[in-house]
């Protein structure tokens, strides 16, 4: 999130504006004729209400108070805004850490929460807290500091903060507009339509494809704004493999970044952060990716895969012992092609709770679970051919081991259900990793085009964010063999890597994955 709004004035700069700004709202308590002047470039020009009216704060600059005197690039980013949100169009901004962005962001969605008709905007970020956490610091403290510095004449009459300005909502009592928040997570904006949504650091959230679709569906217009985080995210995607509107907004855009700052800013950074915060580099910007060759392009396919009855049907597992269940459906074709056609993870589940799901069927203790998981559930099911048997079942070899809630092994539960499972008992990091990643090695077909053997379905969205964010445990960096960092994007990966390992093992040899191929 930036913290850098508009012009940092010069005390005698400061004292003009102050000085100007104040003639401006004198006229407008004491000539009606200006007032409805003001009042009507208000609400024709976002850019006249921010410059004239704005205010923002920085701590880092004295005074910390100051009007908001948009820059050129600004005023351009905000113009850029607001067509594609009258068009009803999507937009996404990569930009240089400390532009300004979000400040202009809130500048525009604040405009047409006083002045349009039936709007509802959306903001969404990383964690809640980034949206709204009481300070000035997330995106709703700094709407609240800018509609508490208005003039009466442009705050919505009514407003009072205890009554219309709650945790993550603002509603204005006059026109029944509102500008709600939540954290980005893979229901983002399901929860009602809104005109306009802004989605905070885009590249950085988790689930990014997840939340897209969501949003998506929900949504006229949004914007994905973000400094830049590798290649394996839905805003990366967008930039570089969509027909989305772009604004670039890099620092020797600021009439006050210079080569100087730049090279005074880089000597506290690591070059990956150089990369992410200064230089909008995509390709040099996510730290310790793991499955560097995964490419949206090559490997997810452009239209839905459905199950095909006459290929070879495998069934991968990552058994939740205490963590999310993952399984994947894949086939494979005459010509060698793996697919994968389906995906589902949910934690604190049995064994019994998931086998029925991996078969097509329901779950009898599916009433005790949310509606969030139930109908992800039921999408899930719906893509699985009933009392679905015919196929191999593959996984952890700890599913030897017995659940807490059941007198039985995950293992055994499959054999119970007719089920083959195949578990070798070598699973190295080191080569469950190679076994995947030559998986994903591309080849030359007949016409000399680069293609992949190995293909997911576009709808299994949560897996190829978890492909693309499985990353190695960088706090162990200085130990002669590291391991992948476990959290929400290990389970999916680790099941892919246990069909990897068990239906297309490689010979490998036991040196380890080396720190200095992370580094």
């Amino acid at each position: 999130m930036d913290t850098t709004p508009g012009s940092t004035l010069s005390i005698n700069d400061f004292k003009r504006e102050i000085q100007r700004r104040s003639k401006i709202e004198y006229l407008c308590r004491n000539d009606p004729e200006f007032r409805k002047l003001e009042l009507f470039l208000c609400r024709k020009d976002p850019i006249h209400l921010i410059n004239n009216w704005g205010w923002t704060f920085d701590p880092r600059t004295s005074p910390y108070h100051y009007p908001f005197k948009l820059y050129p690039f600004q005023e351009e980013f905000i113009r850029w805004m607001h067509a594609l949100y009258i068009a009803k169009k999507h937009g996404l901004v990569e930009k240089t850490r400390d532009m300004g962005v979000t400040w202009c962001a809130v500048g525009f969605s604040l405009w047409a929460w006083l002045f349009e008709g039936g709007f509802v905007s959306r903001w969404g970020s990383r964690v809640e807290n980034e949206v709204d956490d009481g300070t000035v610091d997330s995106i709703f403290g700094k709407q609240r500091y800018i509609i508490q510095r208005l003039p009466p004449m442009l705050r919505p009459s009514g407003f009072e903060h205890k009554k219309f300005n709650h945790h993550l909502t603002l509603k204005n009592p006059k026109n029944e507009n509102l500008i709600l928040g939540e954290s980005a997570s893979p229901n983002f904006g399901r929860s009602g339509r809104s005109r306009v949504a802004f989605l905070d650091e885009f590249a950085h959230v988790q689930h990014s494809e997840a939340v897209w679709a969501s949003v998506s569906e929900t949504s006229d217009s949004i914007f994905c704004l973000s400094t830049p985080a590798g290649q394996g995210n839905q805003f990366y995607w967008l930039r570089h493999h969509s027909s989305i509107s772009v604004s670039s907004l890099h620092w020797t855009k600021h009439p006050k970044k210079n080569r100087e700052w730049y090279e005074a800013k880089k000597k506290d950074m690591q070059p990956w952060q150089v990369a992410q915060e200064l230089d909008i580099s995509y390709e040099k910007s996510k730290a310790g990716r793991i499955y560097k060759r995964f490419d949206r392009a090559y490997h997810v396919a452009d239209e839905v895969i459905k199950y095909q009855p006459l290929y070879e049907q495998a069934v991968a597992w990552d058994f939740g012992h205490g963590a999310a269940t993952a399984i994947i459906w894949l086939q494979i074709d005459p010509t060698g092609q793996i697919q994968v056609w389906n995906y589902y993870e949910l934690t604190d589940q049995d064994i019994d709770f998931h086998l029925p799901i991996s078969m097509g069927e329901y779950p009898d203790e599916i009433v005790l679970v949310d509606d969030s998981e139930r109908k992800f559930i039921e999408k899930v099911v719906a893509k699985v051919p009933k009392n679905f048997t015919e196929r191999h079942d593959y996984g952890d070899h700890a599913g030897t081991a017995k659940t807490a809630n059941s007198k039985r092994s995950c293992k055994q539960a499959l054999k119970n259900a007719g089920l083959e499972f195949k578990s070798t008992p070598k699973q190295t990091y080191d080569w469950r990793i190679r076994c995947t990643d030559n998986l994903m090695k591309l080849r030359q077909n007949a016409q000399g085009e680069w293609e992949s053997r190995f293909q997911i379905s576009p709808d299994c969205t949560k897996l190829i964010d978890c492909i693309n964010n499985y990353v190695w445990d960088s706090e162990n960096t200085d130990k002669d063999d590291i391991k992948p960092k476990i959290d929400w994007a290990s389970h999916g990966v680790t099941a892919l890597e246990f069909f990897a390992i068990n239906r297309f093992p490689i010979k490998t040899s036991s040196t380890g994955v080396r720190v200095q191929d992370y580094r």
